[in-house]
């Protein structure tokens, strides 16, 4: 299941980018990562902000409505940018127009597939969801792979990149395997949760049929 909705998000992303251009792909790539980037490095503190103004009510809903409203936002903010700052689109010979065009059409698909994929693990579901395609049990976390099993993971590994002190971030604490859990055990307390209001409300009606 979990590979079927990678794989559905993927080819929507690349047809609606194969015939676009390199110009538009190239832009739209860019804006995809700096959107995601965005996204993964502020969802938290608002969604602390956000879950704290609720009353701790949207909890379990929170985190996945935030990222990607923080990515749609930034997306959008950045197009209009390019549009507004550079309204001329670039012209390339035309056998790199034909070839590179869908290529990075390619790589717009695998990298919405990639945002779509982690966010997953943000999803007020059962922590086993999708048959534990997201636990990554064995140490998996550690070895990503963008293509075949993992898009998430290699998510995970380039935030993991963007955030080391000796690289492009200052962060220098986040890990792939860490965030896993955390939020597989995000799940499993939503499950109980969910299995306590159930109970609740099955007791609340066998009273109610009792009298």
């Amino acid at each position: 299941m979990f590979i079927a909705i990678v794989a559905v998000v993927f080819f929507a992303g690349f047809a609606m980018t194969v015939r676009e251009g390199l110009w538009h792909n190239l832009l739209l790539l860019c804006h995809m990562i700096l959107a995601s980037v965005v996204a993964f490095g502020f969802y938290q503190p608002l969604t602390v902000w956000a879950d704290e103004a609720a009353g701790g009510e949207y909890t379990y809903i929170l985190d996945l409505m935030v990222f990607w409203g923080l990515f749609a936002l930034t997306v959008t903010v950045l197009k209009t940018l390019g549009t507004t700052l550079s309204p001329v689109q670039v012209k390339f010979l035309h056998p790199l127009e034909k070839y590179a065009g869908p290529a990075f059409g390619l790589f717009c698909g695998l990298t919405l597939a990639s945002i779509a994929a982690v966010s997953i693990h943000l999803a007020a579901l059962p922590k086993d969801t999708m048959g534990g395609a997201i636990l990554h049990d064995g140490g998996s976390a550690d070895s990503p792979s963008l293509i075949t099993t993992s898009p998430d993971l290699a998510f995970l590994a380039a935030a993991e990149i963007f955030t080391d002190p000796n690289g492009l971030g200052d962060g220098g604490d986040f890990e792939p395997g860490p965030w896993v859990e955390d939020y597989a055990a995000r799940r499993e307390r939503f499950e109980g949760v969910m299995g306590a209001a159930k109970a609740a409300w099955e007791l609340k009606v066998k009273r109610g049929g009792a009298r």
